[in-house]
């Protein structure tokens, strides 16, 4: 007989209706090459999870069964996956021996940047941290991206703004607008004077805001946490700076609250960020900015270089501050005694903030880094505020060339012109037939310009020459997006359509399908593999290039104008509202990965305050993680045999199991000490169930029954017979009135809790791997053989 293993069910309490007998599915969740072996429902009913033997996990739409993000990273077959508690994790096991966490792609963004107006357009420039903000109003606003913080505003106003660009360095940002003028601003850092003459340009190293790796001080870090080589990629990444309290004032820098730190009674955390210096030799003063209360250390590659109200050689995690401060102070420490502590590449600042007491009420940490390094040859003073003419009516798309000396626009009067901006004059003039609505430099000499009449113009600067025309989409473009990478071009435009080109032999490579309306933005991500697009139709949509199928795809307000994807993995949308939104993408790799198991882990399940995580299968044991730093708490030699299913007590006070060993058992939960045994299946144990009140529990077995038992005691309550197959997947209705069942025939029963009593039954497709049941209790998914997951009303 071959072994099956089951997920089991996730489902929370609300009123029952009567349970359906139709075995029509809803929605087909088809897009696995092989079969899907678990299934889970998202907290909020709007999202399936499938686990599948092809190795990946996937995430749907439960509105209409679109897929949102697919997760590769197991070795081999996806075993068993479950939801967090609040919607935002995945945990899956698989038979690599491994529990991995994810992200899930969430339709909830935050605001990024506010204006006075609608968002026209933005760019971020990557290298620099820099994200420009246009509203139609024509205001200009810089902002620090890490930090979130406004830097400047750009004078004068672009009234009826409708084209921005920064140069490919990050130090000149052009508008322009309907009244026909393309303005220029420099962004360069200031130039200064030292006392001996030379010329220092300032740096920011690590700026207000960025964001570091954090770890909260329940436990102790690794020894080695301060040195620049030390893995922190386990640790929490959040923007600076960190803290908690009641008063706005000491707050203001804070961009992660510590709220937990009071209440979990923790006293320290410790902080890293890492950042480049090309060459040490060059910087001439470093200062360390650090707003605190009450006390910090601060180790730069290891070495102590600063520290305030902290005693002892080597601080420990649960030791005081040594004074209080009474409210957050912003202290400037000159480092410049350190600077043979910097080495060229990649350099590590870390820091532990410490609090006078448990009982505090506030407790703040923001530090940043700022440098000032030598100039060697200082160019030409690059254009502050120039005004470049010539147009005639709106201008609509700009652009710098790659090597940032010239300038393009194009707009209402159908022609492209182009200006050497190191003395504004207008290099050419370029006719097109039609209004110009995007633009984008392919090289220095070369740029592609795009129009009303759905044709792509290729042209060479040098000469005036019109290269070639790009054909095919039928209406007009509104937008060009490059990589020069993998030099492709893409376009988009009324046709709703997303074309990607070959622009030097003018062929068209691909074309990705799914806007219902204008396509109004494109944009390639970092590295070139994705491709963003944001339309008319209120949707933002992410697409693998390598395969052509969509990655993310988030339904929003207003039209979206613009698209980014920035270097931590978010995107970003100007789309609703006076602000700039963010989501976090799906990351491709896991969050962290969970290790020593002794064989295929079966089951995996979260706590109900999704602290914790426990996983359990072949190697007989049940291990328990703490979410938070991914360190294992404790491991039980749990069964005789595999270990199937797993389940926390509503409460998360206690932890069951099942195997095949034929026995379920009680577990607590904080400590791993067996409660008590449940006896009375002569087959195998797959599912299990804890009541919405924890006082009851179900188990489903290989024997083909169901039994009801009493937690408290122990004692078999009820045994429900009427399964032609394995039950393979258990689920309570809301109130826990009503039972469902689903067995390896195929078959799925609802049940009276009470009497045992069968009061639905139906025959999906077999095989049934598993079942889960939506929290509200309207709908159920199964786990089918067919390569996808079926949804059923409930």
């Amino acid at each position: 007989m071959s072994l099956l293993p089951v997920v089991l069910v996730a489902v929370l309490a609300q009123a029952d209706s009567p349970p359906s007998s139709s075995a029509e599915p809803i929605q087909a969740f088809s897009g696995h090459s092989g079969p899907v072996y678990a299934v889970d429902v998202s907290p909020g009913s709007d999202l399936v999870a499938t686990a599948s033997f092809d190795g990946t996990l996937k995430v749907w739409n439960v509105s209409d069964g679109a897929e949102r993000a697919t997760y590769s990273g197991h070795k081999g077959k996806v075993m068993s996956v479950a939801f967090s508690p609040d919607g935002r994790s995945l945990l899956s096991g698989g038979e690599d021996k491994t529990v991995k966490l994810w992200d899930v792609p969430l339709d909830r963004a935050s605001a990024l940047a506010a204006q006075a107006g609608p968002v026209e357009a933005f760019v971020l420039h990557r290298k620099s941290g820099r994200l420009v903000t246009g509203a139609a109003a024509g205001s200009l606003l810089v902002w620090d991206v890490g930090g979130q913080e406004q830097e400047r505003k750009l004078e004068p106003a672009v009234p009826g703004l409708r084209a921005l660009a920064v140069a490919p360095d990050g130090s000149l940002v052009a508008a322009a607008g309907d009244e026909g003028i393309v303005r220029v601003w420099n962004l360069a850092p200031a130039i200064v004077k030292s006392e001996r003459g030379a010329l220092l340009e300032e740096l920011a190293l690590i700026k207000p805001g960025a964001r570091w790796r954090l770890k909260r001080g329940k436990a102790a870090p690794p020894a080695d946490w301060k040195k620049p080589g030390f893995d922190d990629s386990g640790w929490e990444s959040l923007p600076s700076g960190f803290g908690y309290g009641t008063s706005p004032g000491e707050l203001k820098t804070v961009k992660t609250r510590l709220e937990d730190m009071k209440k979990d009674k923790y006293l320290s955390v410790f902080v890293r960020s890492k950042f480049k210096v090309a060459d040490p030799a060059g910087i001439r003063k470093l200062t360390l900015k650090i707003v605190f209360d009450d006390g910090f250390v601060v180790y730069l590659n290891g070495a102590e270089v600063a520290r305030e109200n902290v005693t002892g050689k080597s601080p420990g995690f649960a030791q005081v501050a040594s004074a209080t401060v009474s409210d957050a102070t912003e202290k400037q420490i000159d480092l410049t005694s350190h600077l043979k502590e910097l080495k060229a590449g990649e350099n590590a600042l870390a820091v532990q903030g410490h609090n006078a007491s448990i009982l505090s009420s506030d407790f703040v940490l923001t530090p940043s880094l700022f440098a000032a390094s030598i100039v060697s040859s200082p160019e030409k003073k690059k254009p502050g505020s120039l005004r470049l003419t010539g147009a005639e009516g709106t201008v609509r798309a700009v652009g710098f060339s790659p090597n940032g000396g010239r300038l393009a626009a194009a707009g209402d009067d159908k022609s492209v012109r182009v200006w050497q901006l190191s003395d504004g004059k207008e290099l050419v003039h370029l006719q097109g037939a039609s209004a110009g609505r995007g633009l984008v430099f392919i090289d220095d000499n070369t740029l592609c310009a795009a129009g009303t009449d759905g044709v792509i113009s290729v042209w060479s600067v040098k000469g005036a020459k019109l290269l070639r025309s790009l054909s095919g989409h039928t209406g007009p473009v509104r937008t060009l997006g490059w990589f020069p990478g993998t030099r492709r071009l893409a376009s988009a435009g009324e046709d709703g359509l997303v074309r990607l080109w070959d622009p030097h032999s003018g062929k068209e490579l691909q074309h990705f399908a799914g806007h219902e309306g204008a396509v109004l933005s494109v944009s390639f991500s970092p590295d070139g593999k994705v491709l963003m697009s944001g339309g008319s139709d209120k949707t933002f949509r992410a697409w693998n290039l390598s395969t052509g199928k969509s990655l993310a795809y988030f339904e929003n307000g207003g039209a979206v104008r613009d698209t980014e994807l920035a270097p931590d993995g978010r995107f970003y949308i100007a789309a609703e509202g006076n602000g700039l939104l963010a989501w976090k993408t799906t990351s491709t790799a896991a969050v962290r990965t969970y290790t020593g198991y002794g064989g295929f882990v079966h089951t995996v399940c979260f706590s109900p305050d999704g602290k914790t995580i426990a996983a359990a299968g072949q190697d007989k044991t049940i291990r328990i993680w703490n979410l938070g730093d991914g360190k294992e708490l404790y491991s039980i030699n749990a069964h005789a045999s595999t270990i199937y299913s797993l389940v926390y007590s509503p409460d998360g006070k206690q932890l069951c199991s099942g195997g095949f060993d034929k026995i379920v058992k009680l577990w607590n939960a904080s400590n791993g000490i067996e409660l008590r045994k449940f006896q009375g299946h002569t087959e195998g144990v797959f599912c299990l169930r804890f009541s919405p009140d924890g006082e009851q529990l179900f188990s489903g077995s290989s024997d083909l029954t169901i039994r009801r038992w009493g937690v408290a005691d122990g004692k078999e309550l009820s045994v429900y017979e009427g399964h032609g197959g394995w039950v393979t997947g258990l689920g309570l209705r809301p109130s826990g009135t009503q039972l469902i069942s689903a067995d390896y025939s195929g078959s799925l029963f609802t049940w009276n809790v009470a009497d045992g009593r069968i009061l639905a039954r139906r025959r999906v497709r077999p095989v049934v791997y598993g079942l889960a049941v939506a929290a509200d209790g309207k709908k159920l998914v199964t786990a089918n053989p067919g390569n996808g997951a079926l949804l059923l009303s409930q």
